[in-house]
């Protein structure tokens, strides 16, 4: 047993004094007591909060964040800056693979991070031509993730044509292509090589409803699930831009989500990346059935996607995580900070997203979690808890952002004050993965 000792934690929704936290040999929390004395166990310098899981990640895209800044035509949009993805990606090889999602994942510790969902969909050579090895790049973030320290949950992605009206792939979408037979086979083999490893959790999931055909997804989902559990992970893209959802209506004659949920099966394992257009109906059927939406605020504000419809949702008791997707962004409090900056921007109101029993930052950051620890496959365990992975975040108790505060507006000021990096130490299964040194400053 490792045994930490913290003089304020954030445990249960709300701030404890004086927390001894007990790790098993397995990562997970065995013990979580308040109003404890250090006695013997190893202190930790400042306040603790629960690790944040980062539910959508594409490692491939974060060297090409901030390059796309600049005008290509008369009005730019996603599918503009899709094309000049496309081209970015072509050259890529298994060993840069590797080396781009190590920094990627470090990075993501440093900011508080400490498990990510990534939605893998380069599975083959640049032409087209499948690797002898399925798995080839899918490996390279498995290891990148067991090598730096991170916990992962892995999404081999199903992604069969190049629309909604079945056009066949082309140009670098070739490196995308997948058919059912080799997700399950792709599935199989990950699950097989790294399913003993503690830092790694298996889902499945489909590029979007323009890129998979729909009708497949229920029998996919069923298949897919025999490897990696009745309740593993499924996450897909849908309604994230205004046009996908004006092209889903001309062709099937329904909204992209309205359809999914017709469609298939749709239950609490399942995670809906962006969900920025939704219909009223929409989204109360989404929320009836637990279904976590994974938000990506920062790149969807980066594309133009839109605004989600968060009040609403919340409101009708919907569920929420966070993901950094194309990587403009690796902070956890940003994303959640833009999450109620976007409702005021749009509500002309301040404080849009508190409830009866928690302040702004503490509400965003208690559904995220929640919703996060539920994409990644964790669904009845998140936080400093019993049973749950013993993953969790140090704040440096001398930043700024620490300074003269009263606990309970420490969560607060974490996600609306931008007065930089308040980590100091990110600990994943009650190991020690990313320590901030006294040269890199605490603000």
């Amino acid at each position: 047993m490792k045994k930490y000792w913290t003089p304020l934690a954030w445990v249960g929704n709300r701030w404890i004094k004086n927390v001894l936290l007990t790790v098993d040999s397995t990562g997970r929390l065995h013990q979580v007591l308040g109003d404890q004395l250090c006695g013997g166990a190893h202190p930790l310098e400042g306040p603790v909060i629960p690790g944040m899981p980062n539910v959508h990640s594409h490692a491939f895209q974060w060297t090409f964040a901030g390059l796309s800044e600049f005008r290509t035509r008369q009005r730019d949009s996603f599918w503009s800056w899709r094309e000049q993805m496309y081209r970015s990606v072509e050259q890529l090889t298994p060993e840069e693979y590797y080396h781009r999602a190590c920094k990627l994942y470090r990075m993501m510790l440093a900011a508080g991070y400490t498990e990510v969902g990534e939605f893998h969909y380069i599975h083959n050579e640049p032409d087209g031509t499948r690797y002898p090895q399925l798995e080839r790049l899918a490996d390279q973030l498995v290891q990148a993730a067991v090598d730096t320290g991170i916990a992962i949950c892995m999404l081999p992605v199903l992604y069969q044509r190049g629309g909604f009206d079945g056009r066949p792939l082309e140009g670098a979408q070739k490196r995308f292509e997948l058919s059912f037979d080799e997700l399950l086979s792709l599935s199989h083999r990950l699950q097989d090589k790294w399913g003993d490893q503690p830092l790694f959790q298996l889902g499945v999931a489909f590029h979007s409803l323009r890129a998979v055909d729909p009708k497949t997804i229920g029998p996919s989902v069923e298949a897919a699930r025999a490897i990696t559990g009745p309740c593993g992970p499924v996450h897909i893209h849908v309604a994230e831009q205004a046009g996908e959802v004006d092209q889903c209506q001309s062709q099937f004659g329904k909204r992209p989500v309205e359809l999914l949920l017709d469609l298939a099966d749709v239950d609490a394992g399942w995670c809906l990346i962006h969900a920025t257009h939704m219909s009223e109906h929409e989204i109360c059927r989404l929320a009836e059935i637990d279904a976590v939406v994974g938000l990506c605020p920062t790149t969807e504000a980066n594309l133009g996607d839109g605004v989600f419809p968060a009040a609403e949702f919340l409101s009708a008791g919907g569920r929420i995580a966070m993901g950094s997707d194309s990587h403009v962004g690796l902070d956890p409090f940003a994303e959640l900070r833009l999450v109620e900056y976007g409702q005021r921007l749009t509500t002309h109101r301040r404080a849009v997203l508190c409830d009866n029993d928690h302040s702004c930052g503490e509400r965003l950051f208690r559904d995220a979690l929640a919703g996060g620890a539920q994409a990644v496959g964790r669904s009845r365990v998140n936080g400093l808890e019993v049973g749950a992975p013993a993953n969790w975040v140090v704040l440096d108790p001398d930043h700024a952002t620490l300074s003269d505060c009263p606990a309970e507006r420490i969560m607060d000021r974490l996600i609306f004050c931008q007065w930089g990096n308040a980590v100091l130490k990110t600990f994943v299964h009650g190991d020690l993965v990313f320590e901030r040194h006294p040269l890199q400053g605490s603000s």
